[in-house]
Formats: C-alpha cells, sequence, structure tokens
C-alpha cells in the first residue's frame, strides 16, 4: 500500500493558493491540517458574506456508531421541519454547497490519532479506516466534484419547485445515502433507513 507521506500535506493542491505565511512545516501535523481545513464553501459565483463557512470542532469523545449518527440525523431532519424555514434553507443550502474537499487537499471525516504518542504515524479516514493516499485522496476529490454539482442541482431544482427547506434537507440526506461506500466510509457517514 503506497501511504502519502506527511510531507505531501504541504505540497497538495489545496496549500498552492494559501498565504505566504500558511504553515508549511509537514512536521508540525496539527498545523498543517489545521491550515488545510481553511475552506470557502461558497456557492460558485457568490459573495462569501451571504454564505458564511462551516465551522470545525474538534472530538473528545469516541464517535457515535453508525447506527447511532443515523438517529442523530433523523431527530434532526425531523426537527429542521419545525424550525424557521429560513434556518432550514440556511442548513439544506450550507449541505447542498459545501466543497468538503477543504478547498482542494484532503477531504471527509479524517483520524489523526495515529499521530499521537505510540501512533502508527498514518492519517486515516475516520468512518472507514482507510489510509490517506495519494490514490484516495484522488478518489474522494473526484467523488465529491461529482456529488457536489448532484447536490447543488437538487437543491436548486427543488427550491425552485418550492419544496419545503426540512424536505430539501431529507432529499440531500437520501442521496448522500446513495453514494458510493467508499465515499461514505470516507466522509464518515452510516446509511440512514
Amino acid at each position: 500500500m503506497n501511504i502519502a507521506p506527511l510531507s505531501s500535506l504541504a505540497a497538495s493542491p489545496a496549500r498552492a493558493n494559501r498565504p505566504a505565511s500558511a504553515p508549511t512545516d509537514p512536521s508540525n501535523f496539527g498545523a498543517v491540517l489545521a491550515d488545510s481545513l481553511k475552506a470557502d464553501i461558497s456557492p460558485p459565483n457568490t459573495q462569501a458574506t451571504s454564505h458564511p463557512p462551516l465551522a470545525f470542532t474538534a472530538r473528545s469523545t469516541a464517535p457515535a456508531n453508525g447506527h447511532e449518527r443515523v438517529e442523530r440525523r433523523s431527530a434532526f431532519a425531523d426537527g429542521l421541519k419545525g424550525s424557521r424555514p429560513e434556518d432550514a434553507d440556511q442548513i439544506a443550502q450550507r449541505f447542498a454547497y459545501a466543497d468538503n474537499t477543504n478547498g482542494g487537499g484532503m477531504g471527509g471525516g479524517l483520524d489523526a490519532s495515529g499521530f499521537l504518542p505510540g501512533g502508527d504515524g498514518i492519517l486515516r479516514y475516520s468512518g472507514s479506516g482507510e489510509p490517506v493516499t495519494a490514490e484516495s485522496q484522488a478518489y474522494f476529490n473526484a467523488t465529491e466534484a461529482s456529488f457536489r454539482q448532484e447536490r447543488m442541482h437538487i437543491y436548486e431544482s427543488e427550491k425552485a419547485k418550492g419544496t419545503p427547506p426540512a424536505d430539501i434537507y431529507g432529499k440531500l440526506v437520501s442521496a448522500m445515502d446513495q453514494q458510493p461506500e467508499r465515499y461514505r466510509g470516507m466522509m464518515n457517514w452510516s446509511v440512514s433507513g
């Protein structure tokens, strides 16, 4: 298996457009990962102020198993139906337009526990445990680019039909459930229903 060395992060395409002040020392994994997470998720040809970027958070507890994640997602979708339409629309729009490649570099749910003391030094996708390699990055980026177009189309066409925003979100979740298992694993996404 060809594991991408950490030094490849510093030379990734996402870093090519970073400011000169951005960290480039691949031995400082935290700085490289934090830098790779700086992404603009604005829809094409719109102003970033109308679509604020999603927040990234660190988790200090063990991730939920697949069944628990599906239950949480289902409860969230049900809760959207009782929320203000503009709030539900913002959530659906963010889901549709999100650039999960983090600006063209690595994407998906990443597990950096291999860099903790005693770890194996391998960066993995958190949902599948698959190592992040040049091949897996290329697969993820190509699949995400295609699926992002599909998500944007679903959002825009359903909005034009007058579909309630909570229902648009549900359609986006259903579309995600239909994506290839490998991609869903990279996104740490368990299939609902």
